[in-house]
Protein backbone atom coordinates (compact mmCIF):
# COMPACT_ATOMS: atom_id res chain seq x y z
CA UNK A 1 0.00 0.00 0.00
CA UNK A 2 1.16 3.54 -0.87
CA UNK A 3 1.12 6.50 1.01
CA UNK A 4 -1.80 8.02 -1.21
CA UNK A 5 -3.67 4.88 -0.47
CA UNK A 6 -3.07 4.88 3.75
CA UNK A 7 -4.38 8.51 4.06
CA UNK A 8 -7.55 7.09 2.16
CA UNK A 9 -8.03 3.68 4.06
CA UNK A 10 -7.10 5.23 7.37
CA UNK A 11 -9.75 8.33 6.46
CA UNK A 12 -12.10 5.57 6.01
CA UNK A 13 -11.51 3.14 8.86
CA UNK A 14 -11.64 6.10 11.48
CA UNK A 15 -12.87 9.47 9.68
CA UNK A 16 -10.40 11.48 11.13
CA UNK A 17 -10.76 14.29 9.23
CA UNK A 18 -7.82 16.32 11.08
CA UNK A 19 -5.68 13.11 11.10
CA UNK A 20 -5.98 12.52 7.47
CA UNK A 21 -4.83 16.31 6.14
CA UNK A 22 -1.83 16.17 8.27
CA UNK A 23 -0.97 13.63 6.69
CA UNK A 24 -1.44 14.79 3.29
CA UNK A 25 0.46 17.82 4.21
CA UNK A 26 3.25 14.99 4.00
CA UNK A 27 2.18 13.45 0.77
CA UNK A 28 4.13 14.06 -2.89
CA UNK A 29 2.52 16.18 -5.55
CA UNK A 30 1.64 13.24 -7.40
CA UNK A 31 0.12 11.50 -3.98
CA UNK A 32 -1.75 14.36 -2.98
CA UNK A 33 -3.63 14.49 -6.65
CA UNK A 34 -4.48 10.67 -6.05
CA UNK A 35 -5.68 11.59 -2.55
CA UNK A 36 -7.75 14.63 -3.31
CA UNK A 37 -9.22 12.64 -6.57
CA UNK A 38 -10.20 9.53 -4.00
CA UNK A 39 -11.76 11.59 -1.17
CA UNK A 40 -14.10 13.04 -3.72
CA UNK A 41 -15.03 10.14 -5.14
CA UNK A 42 -15.85 9.04 -1.84
CA UNK A 43 -17.37 12.86 -0.87
CA UNK A 44 -19.81 11.89 -4.03
CA UNK A 45 -21.27 8.85 -2.53
CA UNK A 46 -22.39 10.51 0.27
CA UNK A 47 -19.28 9.92 2.83
CA UNK A 48 -19.04 13.09 5.03
CA UNK A 49 -15.82 12.46 6.66
CA UNK A 50 -14.65 12.55 2.90
CA UNK A 51 -17.06 16.04 1.85
CA UNK A 52 -15.25 17.72 5.17
CA UNK A 53 -12.16 16.55 4.57
CA UNK A 54 -12.40 17.87 0.91
CA UNK A 55 -13.91 21.14 2.00
CA UNK A 56 -10.84 21.42 4.28
CA UNK A 57 -8.11 20.24 1.82
CA UNK A 58 -9.34 22.92 -0.79
CA UNK A 59 -9.71 25.35 1.40
CA UNK A 60 -6.62 25.26 3.43
CA UNK A 61 -4.09 24.11 0.87
CA UNK A 62 -5.63 27.09 -1.81
CA UNK A 63 -6.94 24.29 -4.56
CA UNK A 64 -9.46 26.40 -5.70
CA UNK A 65 -7.48 29.47 -6.09
CA UNK A 66 -5.45 29.02 -9.30
CA UNK A 67 -8.51 28.82 -11.51
CA UNK A 68 -10.32 31.50 -9.72
CA UNK A 69 -7.40 33.81 -10.14
CA UNK A 70 -7.37 33.30 -14.17
CA UNK A 71 -10.28 35.15 -14.12
CA UNK A 72 -10.12 37.74 -11.53
CA UNK A 73 -7.12 39.40 -10.63
CA UNK A 74 -8.24 41.30 -7.43
CA UNK A 75 -7.98 39.19 -3.81
CA UNK A 76 -10.88 40.79 -1.94
CA UNK A 77 -13.47 39.62 -4.96
CA UNK A 78 -10.85 36.30 -5.32
CA UNK A 79 -11.23 35.24 -2.08
CA UNK A 80 -14.93 35.66 -2.12
CA UNK A 81 -15.14 33.64 -5.17
CA UNK A 82 -13.40 31.11 -3.41
CA UNK A 83 -15.83 30.73 -0.72
CA UNK A 84 -18.66 30.88 -3.10
CA UNK A 85 -16.82 27.77 -4.59
CA UNK A 86 -16.49 25.72 -1.46
CA UNK A 87 -20.44 26.17 -1.06
CA UNK A 88 -20.65 25.11 -5.10
CA UNK A 89 -19.04 22.22 -4.82
CA UNK A 90 -20.87 20.66 -1.65
CA UNK A 91 -23.87 21.24 -2.91
CA UNK A 92 -23.24 20.18 -6.44
CA UNK A 93 -20.93 17.01 -5.50
CA UNK A 94 -23.04 14.27 -6.35
CA UNK A 95 -23.03 15.58 -10.19
CA UNK A 96 -19.55 15.03 -10.36
CA UNK A 97 -18.85 11.75 -12.38
CA UNK A 98 -15.98 9.44 -12.11
CA UNK A 99 -15.41 9.53 -16.18
CA UNK A 100 -13.48 12.71 -15.67
CA UNK A 101 -10.83 14.07 -12.86
CA UNK A 102 -12.37 15.71 -9.92
CA UNK A 103 -9.54 18.76 -10.80
CA UNK A 104 -11.09 19.23 -13.91
CA UNK A 105 -14.88 19.41 -13.08
CA UNK A 106 -13.09 21.91 -9.82
CA UNK A 107 -11.78 24.32 -12.31
CA UNK A 108 -14.81 24.19 -14.38
CA UNK A 109 -16.70 25.43 -11.25
CA UNK A 110 -14.54 27.89 -10.08
CA UNK A 111 -14.40 29.36 -13.49
CA UNK A 112 -18.17 29.32 -13.81
CA UNK A 113 -18.40 31.41 -10.25
CA UNK A 114 -15.54 33.50 -11.32
CA UNK A 115 -17.13 34.93 -14.51
CA UNK A 116 -20.38 35.27 -12.13
CA UNK A 117 -19.04 37.38 -9.71
CA UNK A 118 -17.36 39.41 -12.16
CA UNK A 119 -20.17 40.11 -14.06
CA UNK A 120 -22.09 40.83 -10.65
CA UNK A 121 -19.73 43.70 -10.18
CA UNK A 122 -19.45 45.44 -13.35
CA UNK A 123 -22.89 45.76 -13.49
CA UNK A 124 -24.33 49.35 -12.99
CA UNK A 125 -23.96 50.31 -9.45
CA UNK A 126 -27.79 51.17 -9.34
CA UNK A 127 -27.83 46.89 -9.73
CA UNK A 128 -25.54 46.58 -7.17
CA UNK A 129 -27.95 48.40 -4.91
CA UNK A 130 -30.64 46.19 -5.51
CA UNK A 131 -29.19 43.36 -3.93
CA UNK A 132 -26.92 41.32 -6.76
CA UNK A 133 -24.77 40.07 -3.90
CA UNK A 134 -27.75 38.27 -2.80
CA UNK A 135 -27.64 35.79 -5.51
CA UNK A 136 -23.85 34.42 -4.36
CA UNK A 137 -24.07 31.23 -2.98
CA UNK A 138 -22.53 32.25 0.49
CA UNK A 139 -24.68 35.02 0.56
CA UNK A 140 -27.67 32.45 0.13
CA UNK A 141 -26.48 30.28 2.94
CA UNK A 142 -26.07 33.18 5.42
CA UNK A 143 -29.66 33.92 4.66
CA UNK A 144 -30.81 30.71 5.06
CA UNK A 145 -28.86 30.64 8.73
CA UNK A 146 -30.10 33.82 9.92
CA UNK A 147 -33.93 32.86 9.60
CA UNK A 148 -33.06 29.58 10.77
CA UNK A 149 -35.77 28.38 8.89
CA UNK A 150 -35.98 24.12 8.97
CA UNK A 151 -32.74 23.65 9.37
CA UNK A 152 -32.38 23.80 13.68
CA UNK A 153 -31.42 19.90 13.56
CA UNK A 154 -28.79 20.68 10.81
CA UNK A 155 -27.15 23.20 12.65
CA UNK A 156 -26.94 21.32 15.36
CA UNK A 157 -25.24 18.52 13.84
CA UNK A 158 -22.51 20.50 12.49
CA UNK A 159 -19.27 20.19 14.45
CA UNK A 160 -18.57 22.71 17.15
CA UNK A 161 -15.70 24.35 15.72
CA UNK A 162 -17.93 24.95 12.58
CA UNK A 163 -21.29 25.64 14.23
CA UNK A 164 -20.37 28.10 16.89
CA UNK A 165 -18.36 30.61 14.52
CA UNK A 166 -21.56 30.14 11.79
CA UNK A 167 -24.07 30.68 14.42
CA UNK A 168 -21.53 34.12 15.54
CA UNK A 169 -21.91 35.49 12.46
CA UNK A 170 -25.06 34.37 10.72
CA UNK A 171 -27.57 34.57 13.33
CA UNK A 172 -25.54 36.90 15.78
CA UNK A 173 -24.42 39.01 12.81
CA UNK A 174 -20.88 39.51 14.88
CA UNK A 175 -17.94 40.26 13.09
CA UNK A 176 -15.27 38.13 12.20
CA UNK A 177 -13.01 39.93 14.46
CA UNK A 178 -15.17 40.20 17.17
CA UNK A 179 -15.53 36.08 16.38
CA UNK A 180 -11.77 35.40 16.56
CA UNK A 181 -11.64 37.32 20.04
CA UNK A 182 -14.89 35.53 21.47
CA UNK A 183 -13.11 31.97 20.66
CA UNK A 184 -9.90 32.56 20.92
CA UNK A 185 -8.16 32.07 17.26
CA UNK A 186 -6.97 33.97 14.52
CA UNK A 187 -9.02 35.70 11.97
CA UNK A 188 -7.58 33.48 9.21
CA UNK A 189 -8.88 30.51 10.64
CA UNK A 190 -12.18 31.93 11.76
CA UNK A 191 -12.75 33.11 8.02
CA UNK A 192 -12.08 29.49 7.32
CA UNK A 193 -14.43 27.75 9.44
CA UNK A 194 -16.93 30.01 8.61
CA UNK A 195 -16.63 28.95 4.50
CA UNK A 196 -16.33 25.38 5.41
CA UNK A 197 -18.97 25.31 7.94
CA UNK A 198 -21.65 27.26 5.92
CA UNK A 199 -20.59 24.89 3.01
CA UNK A 200 -21.17 21.55 4.71
CA UNK A 201 -24.32 23.14 6.10
CA UNK A 202 -25.16 24.13 2.26
CA UNK A 203 -24.67 20.01 1.39
CA UNK A 204 -26.81 19.06 4.43
CA UNK A 205 -29.50 21.35 3.16
CA UNK A 206 -29.20 20.25 -0.25
CA UNK A 207 -29.33 16.86 0.54
CA UNK A 208 -32.49 17.31 2.31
Amino acid sequence: MDEADRVLTNLASSADVGRAELDYRGLSEDDRRRVVEGVAAAARDGDEPALELLLLLLDRHRLVVPAVRRVIADDGLAEEVVQDVLIVVAESITDFRAESLFRTWLFGVAKNQARHHLRSHMRKPEAAELGADDERPTARISSVVARRHDIELELATLPDHYREPVVLRDVETMTYEAIAERLGIELGTVRSRIARGRALLAARLAAA
